[in-house]
């Protein structure tokens, strides 16, 4: 749908004026150009009487979720995040950044088209040779410039392409720690449920490089 308006401003000679916008766009989703054009017909020089724009809409925080973290990769694994689309539109992560908190954060930035349909999954990775350590990654893979995660107490955010926030966790790897793991082991966290966000059942998963039994470790952030 094509919605126009028009109105008339004076403005004397050798002056500027600056005129307001005030239009509000109902239920804006998607992708909109918009189109200003001034008319004046004494006007010699027509060439910069009009100006285009596109705007997108964002969505609401917590449509992408952070779904699995791999913090401490063993055997040259490169480190990977998992994301979980439970919106029900399909959503372009293009310039959507992730970064992690401490000490000195670092940003990556999906810089290509990542379209992840309704309910779908997407591992953002550093490095396309993860697929080397998995018997099947279902889920799209894009690879990115991840920041580096400390093994041990660190945070991973993800904003959209508007810098807003999308979702985020901390994560520490001596919660609730059983005495006999050491510091040989792979850890990474997963998301058991998909409530709002803050209020996530994490699970603390560290597997020993000797052993093929994972641990599962509950924590409430």
């Amino acid at each position: 749908a094509v919605a126009a308006t028009s109105e008339s401003f004076p403005i004397t000679p050798l002056d500027s004026l600056e005129i307001p916008f005030n239009h509000i766009y109902e239920n804006f989703t998607g992708t909109k150009g918009f189109f200003v054009k001034g008319i004046f017909t004494q006007d010699d020089d027509t060439t910069n009487n009009s100006f285009y724009k596109t705007l997108s809409a964002g969505f609401p925080a917590g449509s992408i979720l952070i779904n699995e973290v791999m913090f401490t990769p063993i055997n040259n694994e490169p480190e990977w995040i998992e994301v979980l689309n439970v919106s029900n539109d399909t959503i372009n992560l293009k310039d959507w950044t992730i970064n992690d908190v401490y000490t000195t954060p670092a940003y990556g930035k999906i810089s290509g088209d990542f379209f992840l349909l309704p309910q779908s999954y997407g591992v953002l990775t550093k490095d396309s040779s993860i697929i080397n350590y998995h018997r099947s990654i279902p889920s799209k893979i894009v690879e990115v410039n991840l920041p580096v995660l400390n093994n041990d107490v660190d945070g991973v955010v993800l904003k959209d392409n508007r810098a807003v926030v999308m979702d985020s966790v901390l994560y520490n790897s001596s919660w609730e720690e059983p005495a006999d793991f050491h510091s040989n082991e792979n850890c990474y966290l997963f998301r058991q449920t998909n409530p709002t966000i803050g209020e996530a059942l994490w699970i603390l998963n560290k597997v020993r490089l000797d052993e093929s039994t994972v641990k599962h470790l509950k924590i409430t952030i």
